[in-house]
């Protein structure tokens, strides 16, 4: 074996790329992981919703489909196997409406999951409902003028040294 400098600190190391005093801690969990975002659970729940919907919701096609979070898994992880958080969009309309939400389709998931809740109330149910309640609160309707989708942002943010 050949003994490299440590990307930390430069002081030679027989292995690896950091010396154990400048190894970087693994901060990430196993739900991080893409087995566990796309697990056994992930892909059956996808696999029903897009047997029930065959069709992309925005433009009726029927090839490469996806199902789409209205409410971002990012932000809402209690709402990722709520189907009245779902809907199914082909990939390339799911890639372009990213991460964001509006007040009006987080208000349309509160309906869904209130009525849901009503025919069957659960412990459960009325988490997601809570979930729900506190996007409607955070989501801007697109209509007003002062609209700021939350999630990415969807401009150039300015930093000191031109756009990032």
């Amino acid at each position: 074996m050949i003994a490299r400098p440590c990307i930390g600190c430069g002081e030679v190391i027989p292995t690896g790329s950091y010396c154990t005093d400048c190894k970087p801690a693994d901060t990430r969990t196993d739900r991080e992981h893409v087995a566990w975002r796309n697990g056994a659970r992930w892909k059956a729940f996808s696999k029903r919703l897009r047997r029930l919907a065959p069709f992309c919701e925005h433009c009726g096609t029927a090839d490469d489909l996806t199902v789409d979070h209205l409410l971002p898994v990012h932000d809402y992880p209690e709402l990722a196997y709520a189907a009245e958080n779902c809907r199914v969009l082909c990939r390339p309309c799911n890639g372009k409406r990213g991460n964001k939400f509006s007040h009006t389709e987080a208000a349309a998931v509160l309906r869904r999951l209130e009525s849901a809740y009503n025919r069957r109330p659960t412990k459960s149910g009325r988490e997601r409902v809570n979930v729900a309640q506190r996007a409607v609160h955070q989501g801007i309707d697109p209509l007003t003028a002062a609209f700021r989708p939350v999630g990415k942002a969807q401009e150039a943010i300015h930093t000191g040294r031109g756009c990032a």
